[in-house]
């Protein structure tokens, strides 16, 4: 597809001129090593890792940057989060919040929930749970709210995340990616968002949902083994 061609473009001119910007960096800092400049060389090294860094962020901020216009957000989603609900067996149900930021995944500050109110097999209660908890104390802590809520499921999720949004009078887009066929759902309307399947955008959606489904059968997991004194 013509978007994909873009992309891939302007990757290559970013490899290219990362390439050359970091031959001459390297060359530098061997002649300043040469010259026993050991503290010179030492900054020039921390330099080009810091280049190396930057380089692996811009074709990342590219797919935030489309991720904005594809599913019409306010601001670019710097900082996203995901919800995923897991029940095993008899065990309690948990929630699972992962967020991403800048597109990779800040674990330190995942958060996970023993379901306590909701009832079991109600996933819809299991999710407005999860959101209120999550949302209402972020509000109370006077901490920054994400760009964007992704949640595991369709459109039912999603009414039910965004009407306790609304309750809690926070204003946050949230979007819902249905396992079928890997659709989006928005809130309040009837037909999903295909994105293409080849879509980087899709891929991204894809891959912050499936790491909230790994981290809450994690914990389910874990708990079970607390349960059964592994």
């Amino acid at each position: 597809s013509k978007y994909r061609e873009n992309i891939e473009n302007i990757c290559k001119i970013l490899r290219g001129e990362r390439k050359k910007l970091l031959e001459r960096l390297k060359r530098q800092m061997q002649q300043l090593a040469k010259a026993k400049k050991f503290e010179a060389a030492a900054r020039l090294r921390d330099k080009i890792v810091a280049v190396e860094d930057l380089y692996k962020g811009k074709p990342r901020k590219h797919q935030l940057l489309s991720l904005k216009e594809i599913l019409n957000l306010p601001h670019i989603p710097l900082v996203i989060e995901a919800i995923d609900i897991s029940s095993l067996g008899k065990q309690d149900s948990v929630g699972s919040v992962v967020v991403f930021q800048d597109g990779v995944a800040d674990k330190s500050n995942y958060r996970r929930f023993l379901i306590r109110e909701a009832k079991r097999k109600d996933d819809y209660a299991m999710i407005a749970e999860v959101i209120r908890r999550r949302y209402s104390r972020l509000l109370r802590e006077n901490k920054k709210v994400p760009d964007l809520i992704i949640i595991d499921g369709g459109a039912g999720h999603v009414a039910r995340a965004k009407k306790v949004l609304e309750e809690l009078k926070v204003s946050i887009p949230v979007v819902g990616i249905a396992k079928r066929n890997e659709e989006i759902w928005f809130p309040y309307k009837n037909k999903p968002l295909c994105i293409p399947k080849d879509s980087p955008c899709l891929h991204l959606i894809q891959r912050i949902r499936d790491e909230a489904h790994r981290f809450a059968h994690s914990y389910q997991l874990l708990r079970r083994k607390k349960t059964m004194g592994v």
